[in-house]
Parts: C-alpha cells; sequence; structure tokens
C-alpha cells in the first residue's frame, strides 16, 4: 500500500524545511550506551544529519526506499519500510534489540491509536530501549486534537517546542 500523496512532500524533499533536522538534536548529551539512532518516520532522514558519521542510523518508515529522496548521503544507514505496528510486531518477536537504540519520532506517534502506541512503548522498553525522544502533539492539542500523543506525560521530561509541539524525553544515565 503506498502512503497518501499529502505525505510526499516529507520523503521526497518538495519543501526546504523538510531537509532541515529539529534544531535540538544538535545539542544533545547522549548517553555513552548509545550507538544507533532509529527515527520512526523518518522520511527523508533530515533528523539523521546530527549523528551521521557519529552513529549507526536507523530509519522506518512506510514508503518503498526507491521512492525516497534522501536528504544526502549517509554513512551507516539501515532502511525498512514499515508501519509502527509492524515494528512493535518485530520487537514483540524478539527479532531485534534496542539496547544501544535512541528512538526518535517527530510528528509519527500522533498517527498511532493509544492502544498501539502504549503497545510500542512496551515493545521497545522489552526490547532493551531505555532512550526515547517523541517530538509529537500534545493530548488534547488545539493544532491536532485528534491526532495526539497519549502516552502518559509524567513518563516524560517534557520541553514545549515550536509549532505546537512537546518533546517528551527519557533518557537514562550512564
Amino acid at each position: 500500500m503506498d502512503p497518501p500523496a499529502k505525505w510526499e512532500k516529507y520523503y521526497r524533499r518538495t519543501k526546504d524545511w523538510v531537509s532541515i533536522p529539529e534544531p535540538f538534536l544538535y545539542d544533545l548529551k547522549l548517553p555513552n550506551s548509545v550507538k544507533i539512532f532509529l527515527d520512526i518516520g523518518c522520511a527523508s532522514g533530515r533528523n539523521f544529519i546530527p549523528f551521521d558519521g557519529k552513529l549507526e542510523l536507523w530509519g522506518v518508515d512506510i514508503v518503498p526506499e526507491k521512492r525516497i529522496r534522501w536528504v544526502r548521503s549517509f554513512q551507516k544507514l539501515s532502511y525498512k519500510k514499515m508501519t509502527v505496528e509492524q515494528f512493535t510486531r518485530v520487537l514483540e518477536r524478539g527479532e531485534k534489540r534496542l539496547d544501544q537504540v535512541l528512538l526518535f519520532t517527530a510528528g509519527t506517534m500522533m498517527y498511532v491509536n493509544e492502544k498501539e502506541q502504549r503497545r510500542f512503548f512496551q515493545a521497545c522498553r522489552l526490547a532493551g530501549c531505555k532512550n526515547f525522544i517523541f517530538s509529537e502533539y500534545p493530548a488534547n492539542s488545539p493544532i491536532s486534537p485528534r491526532l495526539n500523543f497519549k502516552l502518559p506525560p509524567e513518563w516524560f521530561a517534557i520541553t514545549k517546542y515550536l509549532r505546537g509541539l512537546s518533546i517528551f524525553s527519557s533518557l537514562s544515565e550512564d
């Protein structure tokens, strides 16, 4: 199944801002255990830029890779076409470990219902992930009242961000 045409701007780089990483990613103090940056809903890879050459890069999105116009050529990039729900099943089957991963999403989880968000988060934790950053619209956001991040805010440190987004983060300390 092809993604809706309205999302093409994200993976085909049809807008300038789609090529610019989230600025806060440049200033992150990562735990020593993080060796891999995993972007769920990676689109054209803009948020890989601050970590290129420093970490392994894993991308997951619903677009066939041949249709993506990457913002640039990346070192150590692995890409898988799958949905959040499919990735959750991979984790539940024990096919992937996330012990060394910083898991990141930007405006992706809001398209996943609350039950699946919780299932995804639990599967990530069981796969060893201790480092999360969700850049999403908070629950009951006036910008996107039906589509938003539903995991309990008390699980995360929260930073307000541009365009009504909040950054829900949980980073381990080494």
